[in-house]
């Protein structure tokens, strides 16, 4: 097990890396603007075999990529401290309202977007205290809205998973005063269970919207990340998509008189997906990979003009 003072150790690590790189932080901002970033990942925190080293890859990949926000599932307190230590200066941290031993947060950068609120949705019907996290931001001016969650985990519990998904695609597709809408996170989620789940097909699914990449496309593949492999019952070539990245964007228009008004072009979505591809695929020097999951990263064109 890795010692909370162990992870606050690195922390402190950043931080005066952070004082010595002073000057480099206005260069590190400017790119953010017409390209939103999102970063999702189960970091699988409940392992603890190789914890510190996996921790500090995961704070090494949001200092590296600069995601706009951040949606971590399998998060514990002592990980939490790790990750207000390093980024608070930079991000609201969100932890949601629950007792429960490992949780999902939230993470958006203040520099990116104003009047940020959080609220945490709790299923009724979980077993594992699990829940989903809304917030709502404006990013200039236009509304949108982030949710996270870690669906009911285990093959047998689907039809609670179900119910726990219909009520964040409710969510999604109900809130129409957002310009955006994106969920993301560990969903469980296998793909003979969605036909269950209404208005699916209201909603894009950011990995088929960006060509249904195979190698971008099991998000838990066993064949490849064997950091469970010495668990008992895994099919050592079980593979799987269980995090998955939903959204819903507002078209844009052209407004009259400008150079795109006179053509008849369909209209583009105002945040357009640009990228989408799975992070955390590279081995560590400890030997194993970052987590069990491989984590999710999109880029989207936020179209102005």
């Amino acid at each position: 097990m890795c010692p909370p003072y162990k992870l606050r150790h690195i922390c402190m690590e950043y931080m005066a890396d952070k004082i010595h790189s002073t000057a480099n932080q206005a260069k590190d901002t400017e790119d953010i603007g017409v390209i939103l970033r999102f970063m999702s990942w189960n970091v699988d925190r409940l392992t603890e075999k190789l914890l510190e080293s996996r921790m500090v890859a995961i704070l090494n990949k949001i200092k590296q990529l600069k995601p706009d926000v951040v949606f971590l599932q399998e998060i514990t307190d002592p990980v939490l401290m790790s990750i207000y230590d390093v980024f608070l200066d930079d991000f609201l941290v969100y932890k949601p309202e629950t007792n429960y031993h490992y949780f999902v947060i939230m993470l958006v950068r203040q520099a990116t977007f104003s009047n940020v609120t959080f609220e945490t949705i709790s299923f009724e019907n979980s077993k594992m205290g699990r829940n989903f996290v809304r917030c709502n931001a404006e990013y200039l001016g236009m509304p949108l809205t982030f949710l996270t969650t870690h669906l009911e985990s285990k093959k047998p519990n689907a039809s609670t998973r179900i119910e726990q998904l219909q009520l964040c695609v409710n969510e999604l597709t109900g809130n129409s005063g957002s310009e955006f809408r994106l969920l993301a996170g560990d969903l469980n989620l296998r793909d003979y269970e969605l036909h269950k789940v209404q208005n699916m097909g209201t909603v894009k699914d950011a990995w088929i919207e960006a060509g249904s990449v195979k190698e971008h496309q099991y998000t838990w593949d066993m064949s490849i990340n064997d950091n469970l492999q010495d668990t008992p019952n895994k099919p050592l070539a079980w593979k799987c998509r269980f995090d998955r990245m939903y959204y819903i964007s507002e078209k844009h228009k052209s407004e009259p008189g400008t150079c795109c008004s006179s053509k008849q072009t369909e209209a583009k979505d105002r945040f357009e997906l640009k990228k989408f591809e799975l992070i955390g695929m590279e081995r560590l020097a400890c030997g194993l990979f970052t987590s069990d999951h491989f984590g999710m990263w999109a880029e989207f064109k936020v179209n102005l003009t």
